[in-house]
């Protein structure tokens, strides 16, 4: 019998499949604190998360609604209700601390770059590449930005939050 291209793929593609499937961690709600959200993170993110890929995310209250929103938006089986459960259950279980002594790059002046060690046109050149590009992760992604000194930004980095 001879097997067509789709068949070809199909059966290339199931033991790869198959070997993803058991390298998957599943989250166990052991790990979880006891809240209102936990049993909706279990169905629905712990199909494809496991525990500690959800737990060891720091975020504000706004940037777990962006996270939820996105992963219902790829499919995570989540009403509009649940949604918001499950933001509060997160940002109150995992919640970002603050380290004042630190620059959020994200919400900085032109000024508090300038505190950091950047140029007037430094900063003025990171804060246009935000409007443009949206919020920075980590220090690293200054290094995207044309006229940003790249060793500027490694020795600051320890200074920065984001």
């Amino acid at each position: 019998m001879k097997l067509d291209s789709k068949h070809l793929i199909l059966n290339s593609a199931l033991p790869l499949l198959a070997l993803f499937g058991l390298c998957a961690v599943p989250a166990r709600a052991e790990d979880f604190p006891e809240g209102p959200g936990k049993v909706i993170i279990m169905r629905a993110c712990g199909v494809c998360h496991s525990t500690d890929q959800i737990a060891r995310q720091k975020k504000s209250e706004e940037d777990w609604q962006a996270t939820v929103v996105r992963m219902a938006g790829r499919g995570a089986a989540v009403t509009t209700d649940e949604v918001t459960t499950v933001v509060k259950y997160l940002a109150a279980s995992f919640a970002k601390v603050v380290d004042s002594s630190k620059v959020n790059v994200n919400k900085a002046t032109a000024k508090d770059l300038v505190g950091l060690g950047f140029t007037e046109a430094e900063a003025a050149a990171i804060l246009e590449y935000k409007g443009r590009h949206g919020d920075y992760r980590q220090w690293a992604d200054l290094l995207q930005i044309y006229g940003v000194d790249g060793e500027k930004a490694e020795a600051a980095k320890d200074k920065m939050d984001f």
